[in-house]
């Protein structure tokens, strides 16, 4: 029955997406984030959806330019990301023989970063940036959606163990609540009263898949998502009340395992868990020591082929005593995944990258307030609500394999498009073309 409401919701939006590029963008978007074919079991469970609307994307750019409405400009984010491509492509080809998926990352990752670089020549207005900021939570968040639903439905008996798009329950927790300080930015700016509502639900039933994973990481994100809004916010009160609220919520729907689980925090040197992460990055560091430039390849950390090289070597981390181990574990942290596959160059490109966002946000914030542009206001609200879901991943990447995800490298991308919007409307003159409205 799910293949054929997808099939009929398909047909309903094809003659939108066969005419409008940034129809397709958006559908594009949506279809890499929200992984359908993991929710089909019939017919519709092999179409390859992504690479249907990023080809439609193309062709419509290709074939009509007046599809292309926001200027193309070299700036910071578009360096960063070609040199990130170049520089990933050189991994794959340099990397160690025989390791699974290498060309595979590597080949998800460039077609991420292609949908990055078209964001700016499309999403080049407010109605646009809404929509895809619309597009990004929906996409993100209607995995932890379902699985909040599935957990209040049983009682607090189900838990999440992940899905095949976003990975292991850790990864899913991390994942779903990035969608969260959208959804916050949609509540704040919602007029209709059932939108808001519908928007704290969305909010509330993310909170309790965080809860299903048990990952004492989500704990942590679900902290920094309120540090930020509370911290960095303009509207600070209504981001307090919104953190008090879900985390009542947790308060009161949590089972008692999950308390049992969150304790476990205190004691981290002493967890076999966590101090297998250290060992792994430990690994990590020592692939990169031996290749600074170009790393081992992409998934060289975790690698059957390569461990018993690294097995024993301490790289960056000797001064940490950590247990032997016998088995490839992944890196368990996006900067030590990074350095281990791509090297100190690529780690910099990554983490240059990543920071653009937080440099969007400033600017755009800047700009606002030397304008006296009250009209602007959404818009800083907006890059804030970014670059608070970017603090998340980052924080909570420190201890996840997740940094060739695609969600973070959107977040960088459309953070850019508010910042190229901003600078078009306090300095009009400066533009290097006209924006259609």
């Amino acid at each position: 029955m799910r293949d054929i409401i997808t099939l009929l919701f398909m047909m309903g939006l094809a003659p939108l997406v066969v005419r409008s590029a940034f129809a397709s963008l958006l559908m594009w978007s949506w279809a890499n984030l929200s992984a359908l074919g993991f929710y089909m079991y019939g017919f519709m469970a092999g179409v390859p959806y992504v690479m249907l609307f990023a080809i439609s994307t193309l062709v419509l750019m290709m074939t009509q330019r007046k599809q292309i409405v926001g200027p193309w400009e070299l700036g910071g984010p578009q360096i960063l990301f070609l040199l990130f491509s170049l520089h990933a492509l050189f991994v794959a080809s340099l990397a160690y023989g025989g390791i699974e998926r290498n060309w595979e990352i590597a080949t998800n990752l460039l077609k991420n970063i292609l949908l990055c670089l078209l964001m700016p020549l499309l999403v080049v207005n407010r109605t646009r940036l809404v929509a895809m900021v619309i597009i990004m939570a929906l996409g993100l968040g209607g995995h932890g959606v379902v699985e909040g639903l599935k957990f209040l439905a049983s009682g607090g008996a189900h838990i999440v163990l992940g899905n095949a798009k976003l990975g292991d329950n850790n990864h899913f927790a991390q994942s779903v609540l990035l969608s969260v300080p959208l959804a916050f930015y949609l509540w704040q700016y919602s007029k209709s009263r059932a939108w808001r509502y519908a928007l704290l639900g969305f909010m509330f039933l993310v909170a309790m898949a965080v809860i299903a994973t048990k990952s004492r990481g989500g704990l942590i994100g679900f902290v920094c998502f309120g540090v930020w809004m509370v911290l960095m916010g303009r509207q600070k009160f209504k981001g307090l009340m919104i953190f008090l609220a879900i985390g009542l919520a947790i308060y009161a729907a949590a089972p008692a395992s999950w308390f049992e689980r969150m304790e476990t925090l205190q004691s981290a040197n002493e967890d076999a868990s966590f101090m297998g992460r250290v060992t792994a990055w430990k690994r990590a560091s020592a692939i990169a020591v031996e290749n600074p430039v170009f790393g081992g390849g992409f998934r060289a950390v975790q690698a059957p082929v390569i461990f018993e090289q690294f097995r024993y070597k301490q790289g960056l981390l000797g001064f940490v005593e950590t247990p032997n181990v016998n088995y490839p574990a992944a890196a368990h942290s996006i900067y030590f995944e990074v350095l281990g596959d791509m090297g100190f160059v690529g780690l910099l490109i990554f983490v240059a990258l990543m920071w653009t966002t937080f440099s969007a946000r400033g600017e755009v914030q800047s700009l606002v307030k030397k304008s006296g542009r009250d009209d602007l206001l959404w818009a800083a609200d907006m890059v804030n609500a970014l670059a608070g879901a970017m603090f998340i991943f980052l924080i909570t990447g420190a201890a996840l394999s997740a940094a060739f995800y695609d969600f973070h490298y959107m977040l960088v991308a459309l953070a850019d498009c508010v910042r190229r919007h901003v600078r078009q409307q306090v300095n009009p003159r400066k533009s290097t073309a006209a924006l259609r409205p």
